[in-house]
Order: C-alpha cells, then sequence, then structure tokens
C-alpha cells in the first residue's frame, strides 16, 4: 500500500489529526507510542477497555452477594440449587 497522507488541525491546546476511513478505529480512545520519528497508534482491545469501566461500577455493586441477608455471621457463597 502506497503511503497516504493525513490533515493535521488544531483542537484546542491539542493537534489532531484526520484518519481516512480505512484507518479509523473503533471506540473512543487508542494506545499511542513514539518509536523515533514514527508515532502508532494502536487499536485498544474490547476485553480490556472494559477493566476502567468495571472499576467505576464497583461502588456501586451491592456489599452483600444476590442482596440477600445474612444471619448469624454465616456468609453466601453461592445460591442454592434448586
Amino acid at each position: 500500500m502506497p503511503n497516504q497522507t493525513a490533515k493535521l488541525f488544531n483542537n484546542g491546546r491539542s493537534q489532531a489529526v484526520r484518519l481516512p476511513a480505512e484507518f479509523r478505529f473503533e471506540g473512543a480512545e487508542v494506545y499511542i507510542h513514539k518509536e523515533g520519528e514514527q508515532v502508532i497508534l494502536s487499536a485498544i482491545s474490547t476485553v480490556f477497555s472494559l477493566i476502567p469501566l468495571l472499576a467505576k461500577m464497583r461502588a456501586y455493586w451491592p456489599k452483600q452477594p444476590f442482596g440477600l441477608t445474612v444471619r448469624n455471621g454465616a456468609t453466601l457463597r453461592a445460591l442454592p440449587r434448586a
């Protein structure tokens, strides 16, 4: 594939690149690193992108599993089988 060009523009105090359609990524973020004079963008795996979301959701998880009351200091590890 021959080299293609992309437009640079300013977005506030940041510089941005307008990628051609065939180079676009899914999602809202990419990994970025520099190798010499090259800037490399890499897709973030959807599995790994869930980790920060789950960390934020942890504050909303119930302290007792399944909303059941624990009696006599017993801890419920799993639902009983029917």
